[in-house]
């Protein structure tokens, strides 16, 4: 059966009174789950499953030119669809909701989804353990439908911020503040978790290494109470634009200029002072950009001196600036793309579960999960439209519409592993069903995303601190490192953001490293953020 994305959806639906109203096709999904619910039985997925062919035969009469459908053309659809694919008692239940105007009706939906909810805690757990799990309860209830939020409990998908449901997973500073002073404001002011900072040490060049690095301390402290992450660009290829007027000569030499590890360098200056006071679990990043000079023989000296911080240090990942593309700033974020309102993990390892570890049950699939991956993000955007209504935060310069939804698939190589008994590096069987994988699952995001008129990117690795870069297995085979590069570049060429999270044995060189790196580069590999593992 086609993926109801694939063709184009009602725009209208008739309602009983007559009324014209915009066709919304969760509707059905959520009925269809209200209905499993009154049996005793409900089932996130399936409704997701079941919805998704009702979808399919909709599609195809929008396509042959019919009337805009009515509510009770829909519900007989339904309960014709559900019935054929072998659901007789959930049609007749839902058929019962439909006669009592459950089908795709605002007001019932209200009905059988409470705005009051009770939260219940011990007295013997800490205040802050709390709080969380409060703001996590109203999260799941505010943002998101009951079907959606069934399918959070039961490990289908997770979603970032459901302890801080106002704020955006991450955005870039628009510019950055002229005083250090500013930056308080900017940090209690900021709508993100995450802030990213881009090229920094443009604007901190005059700085003394000791007034780095005691400010850098002082932003850490408060980024620390504010439970903000802070994420410093550095040495990008390109200033940003807020620079520019700052920045005299050519941004580019024709021969790349030999570069020794540099005291004096702004950027090296900023990379030292947050290399003298980070610690584990601090909330300063660093991400160090490489354009095509650092890979120059007379530039490997300094180089192999970042990389070995970089196998050290687990808060400094690197980003390559390739000519003619944007500068990546982040997941999902480059200089035209400045907030990721939300970010959505797909759990692979829970559907496969589901299908009882069949590999083609689990293919199909994989569309319904993507599916339900989208709508969770849609449903963040619209809360957080509705908040920006009295957060001026949101409000601010279109920041909600030139924010993006992420999504990731969790568990892909562990998957891949269960199915094939080898990880993605370690053969090319399993590299190809992960390109099919990703290949699957961005195609439904990307017409998604389009249907819901909603900014989807698609990240095939994780962040840290996910389920995934958490449980990663750290073994690796010899001279896997390059492999690994090969692996992750095949699969960002199918999707659009992500990071090559590398697994080391911890026998690497710097010097090896360099020149996978390089190898990379000069192949056209389209990894652009490298994090040693």
């Amino acid at each position: 059966m086609a993926a109801p994305s694939d063709s184009k959806l009602p725009e209208w639906i008739v309602k009983r009174d007559g009324r014209r109203v915009p066709f919304e096709p969760d509707r059905i999904s959520q009925s269809l789950f209200a209905a499993a619910e009154s049996l005793g039985r409900p089932d996130a997925f399936l409704a997701r499953e079941l919805a998704d062919g009702v979808l399919h035969f909709l599609a195809q009469e929008a396509e042959a030119g019919a009337e805009a459908p009515t509510t009770g053309q829909v519900a007989e659809l339904i309960v014709k669809v559900v019935r054929e694919l072998g659901q007789p008692e959930l049609a007749r239940a839902f058929q019962e909701h439909a006669q009592k105007n459950y089908d795709t009706d605002a007001a019932a939906v209200r009905r059988i989804d409470p705005a009051e909810v009770t939260f219940r805690f011990s007295t013997r757990s800490a205040p802050e353990q709390v709080t969380n799990e409060c703001l996590a309860k109203f999260s799941l209830h505010a943002v998101f439908s009951r079907d959606l939020r069934s399918a959070l409990e039961e490990g289908y998908l997770t979603v970032s911020g459901l302890t801080d449901p106002d704020a955006l997973a991450s955005v870039v500073l628009e510019g950055v503040p002229a005083a250090w002073g500013d930056w308080i404001q900017t940090l209690r002011q900021s709508p993100a978790r995450t802030v990213i900072v881009d090229s920094p040490e443009l604007l901190w060049k005059d700085r003394t290494p000791l007034e780095l690095t005691q400010k850098l301390a002082d932003l850490a402290t408060l980024a620390e109470s504010l439970r903000r992450t802070i994420t410093l660009n550095l040495n990008c290829a390109e200033p940003p634009g807020w620079a520019r007027a700052h920045v005299h000569g050519p941004l580019f030499t024709t021969e790349p200029t030999p570069q020794t590890v540099d005291a004096d360098d702004p950027a090296e200056r900023v990379l030292a002072a947050v290399n003298r006071i980070v610690t584990v679990d601090h909330p300063l990043h660093v991400e160090w950009h490489l354009s095509e000079a650092a890979f120059a023989h007379a530039n490997r000296g300094r180089l192999e001196h970042l990389l070995r911080l970089g196998i050290e240090k687990p808060w400094l990942r690197f980003v390559l600036d390739r000519p003619k593309q944007e500068i990546v700033l982040g997941a999902g974020l480059d200089r035209r793309h400045s907030g990721v309102f939300v970010e959505v993990g797909l759990s692979l390892p829970r559907l496969l579960d589901l299908t009882e570890g069949r590999l083609e049950p689990f293919l199909e699939k994989l569309p319904s999960l993507a599916r339900m991956g989208a709508r969770a993000a849609a449903q963040k955007h619209n809360y957080l439209r509705r908040r920006s209504e009295a957060d001026k935060r949101l409000a601010r310069a279109f920041l909600l519409d030139r924010a993006r939804g992420l999504v990731s698939p969790i568990g892909l190589d562990a998957v891949v592993n269960r199915l094939l008994g080898r990880g993605m590096a370690q053969s090319r069987l399993s590299l190809d069903l992960g390109r099919k994988i990703v290949g699957l699952l961005w195609q439904t995001l990307e017409a998604e995303g389009r249907n819901a008129n909603l900014d989807v990117v698609f990240s095939v690795f994780p962040e840290e601190g996910s389920e995934e870069s958490e449980s990663a297995d750290r073994r690796v085979e010899p001279n896997q490192f390059k492999a690994q590069m090969q692996a992750c570049a095949a699969l960002l060429g199918e999707a659009c953001a992500g990071t090559a999270s590398i697994l080391l044995r911890g026998t690497e060189s710097p010097l090896e490293i360099a020149e996978a790196l390089l190898s990379s580069w000069e192949k056209g590999f389209v990894v652009q953020r490298v994090r040693l593992l």
